[in-house]
């Protein structure tokens, strides 16, 4: 009981100073056959913050909208930009019942990649910049294999009615923002309709941010796209291949424009599926087990909290060294560019000094 409360104290701490939170839900059955539903809060670390017996109520998706609601004023809705379910009509339902009392969230449907994105988009970590990527070399991918195999004519026909269909469903404006604040990418790779899609979006989110001047948003995006003005620095590229993009954004990327970064922060920083909260199922699978079988549904939960966030916490202290260097060598970056402005503006001062002892 005393690892619990020092837990769930823990992880509110965290929870409280993340500006950026993302919901996941996803259900299952017990041992026992009981409908429970588990809660992850991303920040984009994937917190588990509790599980929900259904008991005698009924799964509709009015009930389950009821619960997320609860999990949402619990922790500020405002908050909160994306809530992810998986896709059971019920759950999907509750989503759109959501975005009707929190019309800023936007619901995101599980996105199940084929083999070889599996492993990296249901990671925990945020790389929700790579969705429209893997759609497209998915897509690709079924195009030369579906040539080469032994399928029908109809099948054929099957796969590529619905691969656009879960495309529309899968990939939404907020994935084609995240490409464009790719400093890997920037974009370049979409179409003028996506590219439009993704930076209207950004113009969106700006607009609903405080102490954010859209005007400002969209002009440092056109000169970092184009890497002009502060942008056209070596300097401030040569770390883009050694960082992910939030990493990158929080370190180097937020010394020529924090309104832009802040943008760009709260966008990379969500989940591209609820696949963390499918391994809270996973964990509590272990916990509540057939040896374990007299152990309370209550008392299961409680087990699972602590097993997951403190496997969560161990992979955080991991991280922590690189993240040491990279904000060591993002202020570096930041010292030189400070330097060569102070050189630029005293060489500026001594040419007006220049010109106004010829004047004299």
């Amino acid at each position: 009981i005393k690892s619990l409360r020092e837990y769930q104290k823990k992880l509110k701490s965290s929870i409280s100073q993340a500006e950026n939170l993302a919901l996941a839900v996803d259900a299952w059955s017990n041992i026992r056959n009981e409908y429970i539903l588990n809660y992850t809060i991303l920040t984009p670390k994937p917190y588990f913050i509790n599980s929900i017996t259904s008991e005698t109520n009924r799964h509709t998706a009015e009930y389950l909208c009821d619960l997320m609601i609860h999990a949402l004023e619990k922790y500020d809705p405002h908050k909160f930009l994306v809530i992810i379910t998986d896709n059971a009509a019920n759950e999907k339902k509750a989503a759109l019942l959501l975005k009707q009392t929190f019309t800023h969230l936007i619901p995101l449907e599980l996105v199940r990649p084929i083999v070889k994105w599996i492993h990296l988009l249901e990671s925990d970590e945020p790389f929700i910049h790579k969705v429209v990527h893997a759609f497209k070399q998915i897509k690709q991918s079924l195009t030369d294999s579906v040539s080469l195999g032994p399928i029908t004519p109809d099948v054929e026909k099957m796969i590529f009615e619905k691969f656009p269909r879960r495309h529309e469903c899968a990939v939404q404006p907020i994935h084609l923002a995240a490409v464009i604040l790719d400093p890997k990418d920037l974009g370049v790779n979409l179409d003028p309709e996506e590219l439009l899609n993704g930076i209207e979006f950004i113009d969106t989110l700006s607009k609903t941010m405080t102490n954010i001047d859209p005007v400002v948003v969209l002009t440092s995006l056109t000169k970092y796209r184009n890497k002009e003005s502060m942008w056209d620095k070596e300097m401030i590229w040569k770390t883009v291949e050694s960082f992910e993009s939030l990493t990158w954004w929080k370190g180097v990327g937020s010394i020529n424009c924090r309104q832009l970064a802040r943008v760009a922060i709260r966008i990379l920083s969500m989940p591209t599926s609820s696949a963390s909260t499918e391994r809270t199922n996973s964990t509590m699978g272990r916990v509540h087990c057939a040896k374990r079988n007299r152990l309370t549904t209550k008392r299961a939960i409680k087990l699972t909290f602590i097993s997951h966030n403190y496997k969560l916490r161990v992979r955080s202290k991991k991280t922590s060294e690189s993240q040491t260097a990279f904000s060591k060598e993002a202020g570096i970056v930041q010292e030189s560019y400070q330097n060569q402005k102070r050189l630029k503006s005293s060489d500026n001062r001594t040419t007006k000094r220049r010109k106004g002892d010829s004047e004299l």
